[in-house]
């Protein structure tokens, strides 16, 4: 057995950290939670590894990424011009840079074909070094709809039928649907993919299955479909009509903090594209408008979370230039959205592990649950940014390599 140690512990539940705490863990579970000292005096065989300074708490858990894609601001359909075998390589290496970088449970919400649970199936034999991957598998869509390049097209019931039974079959965590068009050619953002009757079958039947649903939006009107249809999580979730034209609907958005519906704002992935625009060297006034879009984003999310919605980390991790391994971005985005640190913690950690399934083995620390661990230097309960200073992370209970 060993102790791990460091000067706090943030457990992914609570408000506070434990002052000198430490976690006592054997192998792949933690078996204990409490002060360093005490572990130690009823402990005293157990290997002690000690950071000073730094603060241990759960691994991340990102909700949101396209492992098949490569994050570097390829399009859709560049990056699907490759091959399933080249997809895989590219996936292997991002899961791997998502590990090393503090993220050790990570949600795909759409590739291409299998391929996503190939390499699950390689991450679980040990034969890639990723963190534990909760799939969507192929995110549904309409025909030419969002994303229609990972080939699960559906136009009708039955087809929705047949496409959620194969994706289960397969071995699906969870279910994407893109309720509406996005950053695929030919597609529309601000208009909806599915009626609301189709969106709430297959709500049905991802909950017949005990499996979440996710649903893509990214306008009000979509957003409101979905509420209604009874998604577990909106993704993006953008109130607007038009591009950055606002309609944000507090009547909505109080129906579905009623309906307990939670949000993955993926904030980040906007910056990112704003600083595409700094570094390619598009007008200063073209730049402001978008940050002040951005700006109203947050502002949104902030009057969200008011109303009782409950927001969840998720990067979209691949998508344009958002690379792997940057995670950290995103949780800090959420404290500039009207987070407390804490609560960006959380979000990132126990609250998305809730959201996919996983919540009784991930994101927090307790007696049984995995030993799935990250080690940061300086305090992220005050100063978010202390999450890019990563010092250690186990996943599974084995140390990463994280190449230093």
């Amino acid at each position: 057995m060993e102790i791990i140690a460091a000067e706090r512990l943030f457990d992914g539940l609570k408000d506070s950290a434990l002052e000198k705490g430490g976690l006592l863990v054997d192998g792949d579970r933690i078996v204990e939670v409490g002060f360093t000292q005490e572990l130690l005096t009823r402990y005293p065989s157990a290997e002690l590894t000690h950071f000073p300074g730094c603060t241990i708490l759960p691994g991340l858990v990102n909700c949101h990424s396209h492992t098949v894609m490569p994050g570097d601001g390829s399009s859709v359909e560049d990056a699907m011009t490759a091959g399933d075998d080249q997809l895989f390589l590219r996936a292997a290496e991002n899961v791997r840079r998502s590990l090393r970088a503090g993220v050790t449970t990570l949600a795909d919400l759409g590739a291409r074909n299998d391929v996503a649970f190939t390499l699950r199936d390689a991450v679980e034999t040990g034969s890639v070094d990723g963190p534990r991957l909760v799939l969507a598998g192929r995110a549904v869509t309409s025909p030419r709809g969002h994303c229609w390049q990972f080939n699960a097209e559906v136009s009708n019931r039955e087809e929705m039928d047949a496409q959620i039974d194969s994706l289960l079959e397969r071995g699906a965590d969870l279910l994407k649907i893109m309720a509406n068009g996005g950053g695929t050619l030919g597609t529309d953002p601000f208009n909806p993919q599915f009626d609301e009757d189709l969106l709430a079958f297959a709500v049905n039947k991802a909950h017949e299955a005990g499996k979440p649903a996710f649903a893509h939006c990214s306008c009000t009107t979509v957003v409101r479909q979905a509420v209604r249809a009874g998604f577990d999580v909106i993704v993006h979730g953008n109130f607007n009509r038009d591009r950055d034209v606002l309609d944000f609907d507090e009547e909505l958005a109080k129906e579905a903090a009623d309906k307990g519906t939670r949000w993955n704002p993926t904030l980040e992935i906007t910056r990112c594209g704003i600083r595409k625009m700094e570094d390619s060297g598009e007008s200063d006034e073209a730049i402001a408008r978008r940050w002040h879009a951005y700006e109203q984003r947050e502002l949104e999310i902030e009057r969200l979370k008011g109303l009782g919605i409950t927001m969840l980390a998720g990067s979209d991790e691949g998508w344009g230039t958002n690379a792997f391994g940057t995670f950290h971005r995103e949780v800090e985005a959420l404290t500039r959205a009207g987070h407390t640190p804490v609560e960006a913690l959380r979000s990132a950690t126990s609250l998305s592990a809730e959201s996919l399934g996983v919540g009784d083995l991930v994101g927090s620390f307790a007696p049984k649950m995995a030993s799935d661990i990250l080690v940061v230097a300086g305090n992220p309960l005050e100063d978010i940014a202390c999450l890019s200073d990563v010092r250690a992370v186990w996943c599974r209970g084995i140390r990463v390599d994280r190449g230093e």
